[in-house]
């Protein structure tokens, strides 16, 4: 019986209140038969209230970790004009992606010079069509996955 306590069902739940009432119970009569101002009715209705507190936060930590979250993933692209990072970071902004991480390298040659950046963003944009839009974005030299 007590095995079923442990998981979160609707049987358990009632068994919990049940079981809060009943101990309220128990400590508001000790305290009626005492004449004290808060007795049996009060400690109950005290217990109920605390159960539900802590059904209530099972119940949302359980609905928490049943969230799917948006996935992240990484995109390295090659560009060789400064404008053209710019022009990927605007599209991810309009399009509502979070930029979680950036890095940019850049070659040793001043004369032909390229910028590789990493970006790792987290949206609702499948990676596949992320890609293939950044690929067609002026100054890009490649995009891809990783």
């Amino acid at each position: 019986m007590l095995a079923n306590l442990r998981e979160f069902t609707f049987t358990s739940a009632v068994l919990r209140l049940l079981l809060a009432m009943l101990s309220g119970g128990v400590v508001g009569f000790g305290r009626s038969q005492k004449a004290r101002e808060a007795g049996f009715r009060t400690y109950m209705l005290i217990s109920i209230g605390a159960a539900l507190v802590l059904l209530a936060e099972t119940w949302l930590a359980r609905l928490g970790s049943t969230i799917q979250h948006t996935p992240q993933y990484a995109v390295e692209l090659t560009y060789n004009q400064k404008t053209s990072l710019d022009h990927v970071l605007r599209f991810c902004k309009d399009n509502r992606m979070s930029i979680v991480n950036l890095t940019i390298h850049t070659t040793e040659d001043a004369a032909q010079a390229e910028y590789i950046a990493r970006v790792s963003l987290r949206g609702k944009m499948r990676q596949d069509v992320l890609v293939a839009r950044i690929q067609q974005m002026p100054g890009i030299m490649s995009a891809m996955g990783l």
